[in-house]
């Protein structure tokens, strides 16, 4: 048993290797090392505790789901597991780090992997259903003028997937400035 959750480790760890070099092959590491150059270093390190408090409090919440598979989990093993998921998430597409924390849980308790995924994907279904009533409760509890703004944005932002010469110049940007230029050129446009 041990020795299966051992490959399926090591299966998962080289697919986020992977995944992490094909993010990260068309950085531009000048302006990335820019960027960390003109960092507030208070704000960063108020995010950073924003972050690890929300972490803290995710990790308590999937160790509640996941005891209901293995009841003596210890908090330190799932916590473990969701900030480093976390982190890969950072860098990984495609939420890549929520494939990581169940199997780490699975390597350190023994546990099915699979078992273990399914509890990540309910987190996963919790988390829409939780946006889903605050979006109800804001259209329901805002200013009258509030939800048809918002309905307005939520209109546009389904024109901007569907319109093909932005998506084209998404897909070949390779800068923010690109990005940028991609979502001006849209904008003045009115599409």
């Amino acid at each position: 048993m041990a020795r299966n959750v051992d490959k399926r480790l090591v299966v998962v760890l080289v697919l986020a290797a992977v995944l992490l070099v094909w993010f990260i092959r068309g950085l531009h590491w000048e302006e990335v090392f820019q960027a960390l150059r003109n960092v507030k270093i208070g704000y960063l390190l108020l995010a950073a505790g924003l972050m690890l408090g929300d972490y803290f409090f995710r990790a308590v919440r999937w160790m509640l789901i996941v005891r209901q598979v293995d009841r003596e989990v210890p908090l330190a093993t799932v916590w473990h597991a969701t900030a480093i998921g976390a982190a890969l998430n950072t860098f990984l597409p495609l939420r890549g780090g929520d494939l990581v924390r169940p199997a780490l849980v699975a390597h350190d308790r023994q546990a099915p992997f699979t078992t273990l995924l399914s509890t990540t994907v309910l987190e996963r279904l919790f988390d829409a259903f939780g946006v889903l009533m605050a979006l109800v409760v804001i259209l329901l509890a805002g200013p009258e003028e509030e939800p048809r703004k918002m309905l307005r944005v939520l209109a546009r932002l389904a024109r901007l997937v569907k319109n093909q010469q932005y998506l084209e110049g998404l897909r070949s940007a390779t800068t923010a400035a690109d990005l940028r230029a991609a979502f001006d050129h849209v904008s003045e446009n009115g599409s």
